[in-house]
């Protein structure tokens, strides 16, 4: 794709970002957020799979049946582009509770939606802010059937590859004994490095794994746990992998 068509298509993308976020938005605060958790899920369907389509994204979906309908689970994602944003809003769920870093406040019409649409952020920096937020969080997924959508590297990964994972997603599967949904997002880092603007069109595929359970987590055994999950999207994203979708076994036990 030259630089004038990969020009146009961003354009488009944030025009058309700017025309349905910004009235999308207005409605939902002028309800009262009454609405948010009713149509919260269809606004981000829309916006992400349009913006998928105006990027040239061809858009493969493995396992989407283990999203369907409303229930307490924590979706986990590997963050390897930009692009990953649109990818999850393309398959948010209903009831989805969308975790981001404080930082997205501050991205032009993204951060309106998420203020919005009741998303939540976290801040990293601030480690008693952070866990007094899973907690809440926690709750609300388990009192209201919500599914918390977050990406456990925490940031962007630099080349593509797998990188370690923090905590969040864990201590909110012990706080609230959700099951966690390992989803993987492959060849998006193809179609937008990070450092690049320009989208080249390819295909994205994800695949949406068996839930791992979480009953019965213990905070002594978490790191243990988070590197069990991680060990399952080391398999399936290695070159050449298929992985399998096998369950971790108890903490230190070898697979």
């Amino acid at each position: 794709m030259g630089p004038i068509e990969a020009s146009a298509r961003l354009l488009a993308v944030w025009c058309f970002t700017a025309a349905f976020i910004l009235p999308a938005a207005t409605f939902l605060v002028l309800t009262l957020g009454q609405l948010s958790l009713r149509l919260g899920a269809s606004v981000a369907r829309i916006w992400g799979r349009t913006v998928v389509r105006l990027l040239g994204i061809r858009f493969e979906i493995e396992g989407a049946e283990r999203l369907a309908g409303r229930a307490p689970r924590i979706l986990v994602f590997n963050h390897s582009s930009t692009l990953d944003l649109p990818v999850v809003s393309a398959l948010c769920p209903d009831g989805a509770l969308a975790i981001g870093k404080t930082e997205l406040r501050w991205v032009p019409f993204i951060g309106l939606a998420w203020w919005a649409l009741g998303h939540a952020f976290l801040d990293r920096g601030n480690p008693e802010r952070a866990r007094a937020s899973i907690e809440s969080i926690g709750r609300r997924l388990t009192r209201s059937s919500r599914t918390a959508m977050i990406a456990p590297e925490g940031t962007r990964s630099p080349d593509g590859r797998l990188q370690p994972f923090k905590m969040g997603a864990f201590h909110l599967a012990r706080v609230s004994g959700a099951p966690i949904v390992p989803m993987l997002i492959e060849g998006a880092a193809d179609c937008l490095p990070l450092g690049e603007w320009r989208v080249r069109p390819g295909r994205v595929r994800v695949r949406v794994l068996e839930p791992v359970p979480t009953a019965g987590w213990i905070e002594e055994d978490l790191r243990d746990r988070a590197e069990s999950v991680r060990a399952i999207f080391a398999r399936h994203l290695e070159p050449g992998g298929s992985g399998g979708d096998d369950l971790p076994g108890p903490p230190g036990e070898s697979r």
